[in-house]
């Protein structure tokens, strides 16, 4: 077992705020062009007006910002919803796409996405509907497929990817005279079309139909779920034409068949000039949280075939050796937990962080599967149909996430999602390493020289150890007297921080490691000094939990105090708004100030928050300032106020890591080091 994470105290510990900061991955070697069209209501009252398609092109759009980092003069934006002039009648159509169309390069590529009806004309005409189409005229006022076909001929981009959402339906009404969007796509003739491959949302005999739960069409909010990075199987942010239909194709029909109780199948077509399989998109790193909410979406669809009506999320876990002290995977549940609570729609119940633990307890791992057990589970969680647990688990620069449902009833596995979570220097820091990043490479957080230089320096010495290192942190003891107030002109001392090396059978993971002794009832507090002449964020984590606000959080999202140059200012325990939807930029934020205290580990913030994983560690990141936003400044601790300030993170500059242990343990753990190591 790990001596440090079952060290016998834990921390009653604090708060900080920083702001996020996840950088793009490097760009690539084209650049990447949008064209989103939505027609949602017609002029022509034949004609059926659509529920959600300017839903879908707002979501198309801000997954290819979020995740592809296309910039908005990359994007012709075109729906009811619009201008005047880029509103999609026939007229604004012709005279926006050309023009668009031909900025691209060659090298480049471009994602065209309409969503609306399609007309066939007997002759075999097919057209694309705009605003202002009429029924009587169809060559007057609809947008001719060969006009279609002629503008991505006439656009010079590599890869032209084509997505057709088209014959669409809501609940059980079909739409009257649409057309499908295959047939569309087979009009287009995209063999005739170099670069270009065509995405359809449904079968010729088929409609496209809309899912009123989640307020979009069913093929567009499984084609963001695979352009987010679901499709990036193989986590190598380079999006390829048959990822995207593989990932949206499986779960359009499934969805279409299990909520509707209809048929749906995406088809897809490639066109002329085409070798190999055309990447369409090159995404930026995903972060965690967005990876743990497409999962969940997987498992409640799963959870809605199954008809389940009760489940529970246990605590993800890490092989042996794995991840050190992550937060990370208690982080990935708690979002999991989060993300099914918010989609379930009254349709089932999602046991909270506290029933759920109260329902597992005395529950192992390897209960997991095991059917008397796993009936014992259900019937704790109040009939409990299922439960939801995971893994996370390094492999080189990602870190893979594998999720899983199974029946309380038999034990069985339901379903095993699985994610790819690019490794970063955050997530690094995240595992208790400790580092000196200022002379880091160039690039994003996720870049593989910047996560091979972390690597490297968190196996050099403790950046503690080094006199150039800009910052100082110590851990100081508030001598106070049993029944006395603590105050300025209490006693403090600092607490001896010791050394350890994973040398002669002293097992610490990740090395170098500083330790502190704990004493249970022990007041404490954490000093900290920014030596640099410019101010800086620090975000203060104890437990995994973020000393401003008192809840878990992530390096890189959370909430950091801002030092300004050569200050030194002390942590002396949890800030928490005492209106809990505070935000940054309220001015001066009202906080009740509890002091940190040493305590038995089930007592502790991290453990009554239902996050273990991290108990034991006290880490303190450094942030150089980028751009002008909102932290949060020093104010007076007598007034419980605090001030915010326009603070922007850019990058991390270091992170130091200290572990605490009861007394007993930091005895053992100094006379089993090696001789002449400690500083």
């Amino acid at each position: 077992m790990n001596a440090w994470r079952h060290s016998k105290w834990a921390c009653v510990v604090a708060l900080a705020l920083s702001i996020s900061k996840l950088a793009s991955a490097a760009p690539p070697s084209g650049e990447q062009w949008a064209v989103l069209i939505a027609v949602q209501k017609h002029d022509e009252a034949t004609l059926n007006n659509v529920q959600f398609t300017i839903n879908d092109a707002q979501l198309v759009r801000k997954t290819l910002v979020d995740r592809a980092a296309l910039a908005s003069d990359h994007i012709l934006e075109m729906t009811d919803d619009s201008p005047k002039e880029l509103r999609p009648t026939l007229a604004n159509l012709r005279r926006e796409l050309p023009g668009f169309l031909k900025k691209a390069a060659a090298g480049d590529r471009v994602v065209i996405y309409f969503s609306g009806h399609g007309h066939l004309e007997q002759a075999g005409q097919a057209y694309l509907v705009p605003s202002d189409f009429r029924r009587d005229a169809p060559a007057q006022s609809a947008l001719p497929i060969a006009e279609v076909r002629q503008l991505l001929s006439d656009c010079k981009a590599g890869v032209k990817f084509l997505i057709l959402d088209c014959c669409h339906a809501g609940g059980a009404k079909d739409a009257a005279g649409g057309v499908a969007a295959e047939t569309l796509a087979k009009s287009l003739e995209p063999d005739k079309v170099a670069g270009c491959v065509v995405l359809a949302s449904c079968k010729v005999d088929e409609n496209s139909w809309e899912w009123t739960q989640r307020q979009h069409g069913i093929f567009t909010y499984w084609l963001c779920r695979a352009m987010e990075g679901g499709g990036d199987a193989n986590g190598d942010g380079q999006l390829s034409f048959t990822e995207v239909h593989s990932y949206a194709g499986e779960r359009v029909t499934t969805t279409a068949e299990q909520v509707l109780r209809k048929p749906q199948t995406p088809v897809w077509l490639t066109g002329g000039s085409i070798e190999g399989v055309p990447v369409v998109l090159t995404l930026r790193a995903e972060p965690p949280e967005s990876v743990m909410r497409r999962l969940a979406e997987h498992v409640d669809l799963e959870i809605r075939r199954q008809k389940l009506k009760k489940v529970g999320v246990l605590e993800f876990g890490t092989p042996a050796g794995q991840l050190a002290q992550a937060n990370l995977p208690s982080i990935c549940a708690e979002e999991m937990r989060k993300s099914l609570a918010r989609m379930c729609g009254g349709d089932y119940a999602v046991l909270d962080a506290d029933a759920m633990r109260q329902a597992a307890k005395g529950a192992r791992v390897d209960d997991v599967g095991d059917p008397p057990a796993m009936r014992r589970l259900g019937q704790q969680g109040g009939g409990m149909d299922a439960v939801v647990w995971g893994t996370v688990q390094r492999g080189g620069r990602k870190l893979h996430v594998q999720c899983f449902l199974n029946s309380t009833q038999s034990g069985d596995r339901l379903l095993a999602p699985a994610g790819v979570i690019p490794l970063s220097e955050d997530l690094l820091a995240d595992n208790g390493a400790s580092f000196d990043n200022r002379e880091r490479p160039p690039g994003s957080p996720y870049d593989e020289q910047v996560v091979m230089h972390v690597s490297e320096e968190a196996q050099q010495a403790h950046p503690l150890l080094d006199n150039d290192f800009p910052f100082g942190v110590e851990v100081h003891s508030v001598l106070v007297r049993p029944g006395e107030q603590v105050t300025d002109a209490t006693r403090r001392v600092r607490k001896e921080q010791v050394q350890l090396y994973a040398e002669k059978g002293v097992q610490v993971e990740p090395t170098p490691t500083r330790v502190v002794a704990a004493r249970e009832g022990e007041i404490f507090e954490i000093r900290v000094k920014n030596n640099l002449k410019e101010r800086v964020g620090v975000t203060v984590l104890v437990d995994g939990i973020n000393s401003l606000g008192q809840k878990r959080e992530r390096l890189g999202q959370a909430w950091s105090w801002v030092f300004g140059a050569g200050k030194e200012h002390t942590i002396a325990g949890w800030w928490k708004p005492k209106t809990p939807e505070a935000k940054p930029n309220d001015g001066m934020i009202n906080f009740k100030l509890k002091l940190f205290q040493f305590v038995d580990s089930p007592q502790s913030v991290a453990a009554r928050q239902n996050f273990s994983d991290s108990i034991g560690l006290i880490t303190v990141a450094f942030y150089a300032e980028r751009g002008r936003r909102l932290g949060v400044g020093e104010g007076p601790e007598e007034h419980r106020q605090l001030r915010t300030e326009n603070f922007q993170a850019g990058r991390l500059l270091g992170v130091v890591q200290i572990r605490y242990v009861d007394e007993a343990e930091f005895k053992r753990l100094v006379e089993g080091k090696p001789a002449g190591k400690r500083p």
